[in-house]
């Protein structure tokens, strides 16, 4: 093998790693997205529940409120 032949086989490999480097780099950040996203559905449903538990006592309050006043 001369010098040009590996060269050129040196060349084609850093291509490759390179390649693959980046196709898992980008993996890594999907998973980051897709794991962030999980994170914020998570809180937006516990938001939510809350949400819903203060509607329903500030519903029974007045509720209570009402039937004081009868």
């Amino acid at each position: 093998m001369d010098r040009a032949a590996v060269d050129r086989e040196y060349d084609s490999l850093v291509r490759q790693v390179n390649s693959q480097l980046t196709a898992v780099s980008k993996m890594v950040e999907d998973q980051r997205i897709e794991a962030e996203k999980e994170r914020l559905r998570r809180i937006r449903e516990e938001m939510e529940k809350e949400r819903l538990r203060k509607e329903a006592e500030e519903r029974e309050r007045r509720e209570e409120e009402q039937r004081r006043q009868l």
